[in-house]
């Protein structure tokens, strides 16, 4: 079997492998974008599409194709080779694109490793973009652009070493997830409650006040978003957030049920009632600790309302306390550092007592306040 002669060629174009992707992904221009690739969907069931077409047709590209769907990929970061800018819209909404074509380098990411460059660099994921791919370029949570791979060009003989991708700007594709509006999701997400706790995984989708959720009948008015949302303290996407990783070291190092285990989580099913209430209930007996004659726990719950991060943002930005009572005691602080910067919230962690309701209130300077309630009414302590 023929190999290279030189190691230390390989070595060499190993690292500077690496040195293109650390570029890339610590790189203040880059920016952050979401890939989808095209797929063919086949006739029937029992043949590809390339079965089942006639002679001659296998020289089409999925871009002749009419029976498609995309699929995701994940997240990446792009920097451009040059961006050329061209005319504002008259409302000054918008940038048109200066050029048709223009290059650029992609590097895909683990969102996981998001918040740790180095592990970020070193975890790559299993795909690579190809001619076809389309990518939505988040600019901001209101703005995104949508490019098109035509092309791939190499940078020396060694392929693996990097890459340099020709994009074209493209139509939006804004009725694709993660993209829709909040108003265009009739049937949000939010219909899997109840579920299993430790099914329970994040999602951005908005959780509705209104009966079974289901806002469909309903006009965009009269349509209310929940304030909280309950969160999985073993949910993998949020491993590394600091208010659960204290709650998880706190459970270790004191070997005591300060949250609930893993397994418990199991036991425990999650629901959703009005007014901010969220609900749990097991049939079985959940691990806790005991103090004054009963059980508590701590458990993790999420603040992801727009509305309601840009006003917690707008009082931390002015030094102005964020706080959470119960039962008329402060019992905490929301800070900036409880702010998750990858899925805009913040992430929170009450102690409540087992077998009764929590009440709660969200506390802002000016003496605005929302109540919300954790009931464990139906979860007993042993």
């Amino acid at each position: 079997m023929l190999k290279p002669i030189k190691k230390e060629s390989n070595r060499v174009a190993d690292g500077r492998r690496y040195a293109a992707r650390s570029i890339v992904l610590t790189n203040l221009s880059a920016i952050e974008c979401y890939a989808y690739r095209r797929e063919v969907e086949p006739v029937t069931d029992t043949e590809t599409r390339n079965e089942s077409v006639y002679v001659g047709a296998m020289v089409l590209s999925s871009q002749e194709e009419h029976a498609t769907k995309y699929v995701d990929l994940g997240y990446a970061k792009m920097l451009f080779d040059r961006f050329t800018a061209g005319s504002i819209h008259n409302d000054a909404d918008d940038l048109n694109i200066g050029e048709a074509v223009f290059n650029a380098q992609i590097e895909p990411f683990d969102i996981e490793f998001y918040e740790s460059p180095r592990m970020m660099i070193r975890n790559e994921p299993d795909w690579t973009p190809k001619k076809g791919d389309i990518f939505a370029l988040i600019i901001d949570q209101d703005t995104v652009k949508w490019l098109e791979c035509v092309g791939v060009q190499g940078h020396n003989l060694q392929s693996d070493y990097g890459a340099t991708y020709v994009l074209n700007y493209r139509d939006n594709l804004d009725h694709l997830e993660p993209f829709i509006d909040e108003e265009d999701l009739l049937k949000p997400q939010s219909n899997i409650f109840p579920l299993l706790y430790s099914e329970l995984s994040y999602s951005n989708a908005p959780l509705f006040e209104v009966h079974e959720n289901d806002p469909s009948d309903l006009s965009d008015n009269d349509v209310i978003v929940k304030k909280v949302k309950p969160v999985n303290a073993y949910d993998s996407q949020l491993q590394r957030n600091l208010a659960l990783l204290s709650l998880h070291q706190m459970t270790t190092k004191t070997n005591s049920p300060f949250t609930f285990l893993e397994d418990d989580l199991r036991k425990i099913t999650v629901s959703l009632e009005d007014q901010d209430t969220i609900v749990y209930f097991s049939d079985l007996p959940i691990h806790a600790v005991e103090a004054n004659g009963g059980f508590i726990g701590y458990l993790p719950i999420c603040i992801d309302n727009k509305a309601m991060v840009l006003k917690i943002d707008e009082d931390l930005a002015n030094n102005k306390p964020v706080k959470i009572s119960h039962e008329g005691q402060r019992v905490f602080d929301i800070l900036p550092i409880n702010y998750d910067p990858v899925r805009a919230m913040y992430i929170v962690v009450l102690m409540v007592n087992l077998a009764q309701k929590n009440d709660y209130q969200l506390m802002f300077d000016v003496g605005e306040t929302h109540d919300f309630s954790l009931d464990l009414t139906n979860i007993q302590g042993v």
